[in-house]
């Protein structure tokens, strides 16, 4: 039993379709050369036929003439000695038999035999002449029997096509055989010639085209052809060319719109100085601590902070060694921080600090004291050596407030206070 995907393959149908061809022009062929053999023998037994008519006219007409009807079984037995006379019979002018035979069943035709031998014992000759007419296939010459212009009698001969039938079945085998083989060397080299210029490069295409499709996109069909395959494998190649450079170029234009959106989310959530959180940001990773603070019964702080005298460098150096100080004062702030702490630039020298998950006041303090103590290293900015201070006010949840807006005004004051100090 076939393989499903043999049965399915484009090489097996195309294997189907050439052998439905070939076997049928065998047939074709067969047929055509079985009629035109048959035509020939049946010309040739009629010749034969004629002539052994002629042969038995030639010597009956003087013992017609005499009705010397002992003489005439003498010719008519030695004409059905011939294997293929069925029957002679001889009559005269008026139509009335004269002598007849019909072939010995012992050494005719088996076909011949058995309808013969099959007959009642006391069948008249016309029975059994009629009977091998319908049921044996007898050609039957009619032959006049003339002296000088007068036709004197006739000679009916029959003749078995058993012989002929047999040759057509002999041609008929040899021919289907012979047909077999030819047809066997032509299928087989079709099949051989069409899988290395068709079919190989068919079944290519369908694999390269399964690798293009699992993302290999420098799938490529290398393999010898000529013709239309050789246009069609080129054209599928430049295809798969076109393909990939548009799936990448798509793939670029999305990477390049993912960071366009990811420069826009910064953007919206980050400050364009520092890279620290802005104030949106800042509102809603407070509003989570907060949540968390009240669910698992922790403590949040909240933390202003601003640069002492800050107007001062703007003022005296410019503001561009001010953006520098607020950077590196934003990396000294994120160093300082624990692990889930967050500090945000709401603008200016200003900024925020979140502390979450707080066990006591005491860890804010000390993460306060840690930021302080930051500070008290000089800032070198270019050729200027800058040493600032930091005021830090801080409002604890829920002593100093519950929500976002009165914890920040809080801590406000109490940076303001310390500020005073």
């Amino acid at each position: 039993m076939f393989n499903k995907k043999l049965r399915q393959s484009i090489g097996f149908k195309f294997l189907i379709i050439v052998s439905a061809i070939l076997l049928a022009s065998t047939v074709v062929i067969s047929t055509l050369i079985a009629i035109n053999e048959r035509a020939m023998l049946h010309y040739s037994l009629i010749n034969k036929g004629n002539g052994i008519a002629s042969y038995i006219t030639k010597l009956s007409k003087d013992p017609l003439v005499i009705k010397d009807r002992i003489e005439l079984d003498i010719i008519v037995n030695q004409a059905i000695k011939d294997e293929e006379v069925l029957y002679a019979v001889i009559r005269d002018a008026s139509g009335n038999l004269l002598t007849s035979q019909y072939a010995s069943i012992d050494y005719r035709w088996p076909r011949v035999r058995n309808i013969v031998s099959a007959l009642p014992k006391d069948s008249k000759l016309k029975d059994i002449i009629a009977t091998m007419k319908t049921q044996a296939g007898v050609i039957e010459i009619f032959t006049p029997i003339t002296s000088d212009t007068d036709t004197i009698g006739k000679v009916t001969l029959g003749l078995s096509e058993h012989k002929i039938n047999q040759q057509v079945v002999k041609t008929i085998m040899l021919i289907v055989v012979l047909n077999l083989v030819i047809m066997f060397i032509v299928g087989a080299g079709l099949f051989i010639a069409s899988k290395k210029l068709i079919l190989d490069p068919i079944a290519e295409l369908v694999h390269a085209t399964i690798r293009f499709a699992k993302g290999d996109l420098t799938t490529r069909v290398e393999i010898k052809t000529t013709g239309e395959m050789l246009v069609l494998v080129e054209s599928f190649n430049q295809m798969m060319e076109d393909l990939g450079k548009a799936i990448v170029s798509n793939e670029n234009e999305l990477a390049e719109r993912k960071r366009a959106e990811e420069k826009i989310r910064q953007m919206a959530y980050h400050d364009s100085l520092t890279g620290l959180p802005n104030r949106k940001l800042f509102s809603d990773r407070l509003g989570i601590a907060l949540a968390q603070a009240q669910r698992n019964q922790k403590g949040v702080a909240v933390s202003m902070l601003d640069l002492d005298k800050f107007k001062n460098v703007n003022d005296t150096l410019g503001h561009d060694v001010g953006d520098v100080l607020l950077k590196a004062a934003a990396e000294r702030l994120s160093a300082a921080l624990r692990k889930g702490d967050t500090v945000a630039r709401f603008g200016g020298d200003e900024f925020v600090l979140i502390f979450p998950d707080l066990k006591g006041t005491e860890d804010v303090i000390r993460v306060a004291q840690k930021i302080i103590d930051s500070f008290r290293k000089p800032f070198l900015i270019d050729t200027h050596q800058l040493v600032v201070t930091a005021s830090i006010g801080i409002a604890v949840y829920s002593d100093d407030g519950i929500d976002e807006g009165v914890l920040l005004k809080n801590a406000d004051i109490a940076m303001y206070q310390a500020k005073q100090t």
